[in-house]
């Protein structure tokens, strides 16, 4: 017999298949959606960690750089520094070999331009004093540029105070230079007559220059840097230690003067008294140290104006 059955809308095979159209595609959609939604939230995901790693890698490349400057900042600050320490290890060498010589017995000086004037100890000493020489010149050069970029920014283009303040510092770079040129001289000449020429260009040469350089500190605070801070920054130097230069420089000054005036005396005696031997000689040694010790309070500047990173702002971005 044929089956002629058919389902109509009202059998229940007709019912589910009707239900089946209609709660199939509702799925579908939501799991497309599900799917869209999910892939939205990884390509987020993706550029979430690809910024985090983006600063790291920034930050570890800002560190090397950060680092090299700071190398590069020791090197050009460690000139200042390492000067007085090799004079003065220098000086108190010398004078100790000749204090122990039978030499020293026979010549009554105490003096060290005495003391370096014996073969045996000028040996050694003029080329320890010719290599501090060169480490000073390289110093002396980048104080220059450090104070002329003081001058840039505390003083007006074009103004007599700049123009002033320049020629302060071309006079203490130039009796800076004849300083650097007599202490050399006088630790390779023994000839008396040349070692006292170079000795008076050591001397005058060395106090000129901080004489200069204390009229030009006195003149930068008194600028504007003085009163803005931002020239401090552009310049590099530090207030206070341009006002301790201010006011050391005239005494340093005087203290040479006192110096020539006791040399004066002292030359025209047939025999020097005992104490003004020892205050002679000390006063040439307190003076070589202040000369030297004047020039290293910059090391700190060039330090600080070579450096040009801020640690604290890596160690954020770390």
């Amino acid at each position: 017999m044929h089956n002629s059955y058919q389902p109509t809308a009202a059998t229940p095979i007709a019912m589910g298949a009707a239900r089946g159209r209609f709660t199939v595609a509702p799925a579908f959609a939501m799991a497309s959606r599900r799917g869209m939604a999910n892939k939205r939230r990884g390509v987020e995901g993706m550029g979430s960690v690809s910024a985090h790693e983006g600063l790291e890698v920034e930050a570890a490349g800002a560190r090397p750089v950060c680092v090299r400057r700071r190398i590069a900042a020791i090197l050009i600050a460690a000139p200042a520094l390492l000067v007085p320490i090799i004079v003065g290890l220098a000086i108190y060498w010398a004078r100790q070999s000749f204090q122990q010589s039978p030499a020293a017995i026979a010549a009554g000086s105490r003096t060290i331009s005495r003391a370096i004037s014996e073969p045996g100890i000028a040996d050694i000493f003029a080329p320890t004093i010719s290599l501090a020489a060169v480490l000073l010149a390289v110093a002396i050069l980048r104080i220059i540029l450090l104070l002329r970029a003081a001058i840039e920014a505390g003083f007006a283009p074009g103004s007599r105070s700049r123009w002033t303040a320049m020629v302060a510092l071309v006079l203490a770079g130039i009796a800076e230079a004849c300083g650097i040129a007599g202490m050399v001289a006088l630790s390779w000449l023994s000839q008396r007559d040349l070692h006292i020429g170079a000795s008076y260009l050591f001397f005058f040469g060395q106090a000129s220059a901080i004489l200069s350089s204390g009229v030009l500190s006195r003149m930068l605070l008194q600028s504007r840097a003085g009163v803005d801070n931002r020239g401090w920054a552009k310049s590099g130097l530090s207030p206070r230690l341009t006002l301790l230069r201010s006011r050391t420089a005239p005494g340093i000054a005087v203290a040479a003067l006192v110096f020539w005036i006791l040399y004066l005396v002292r030359a025209e005696l047939d025999r020097t008294p005992d104490w003004l031997e020892r205050i002679f000689s000390g006063l040439e040694i307190a003076l070589i140290v202040s000369f030297l010790l004047y020039l290293a309070t910059f090391s700190v500047e060039l330090f600080r104006s070579q450096q040009g990173c801020d640690p604290d702002v890596t160690r954020r971005r770390g």
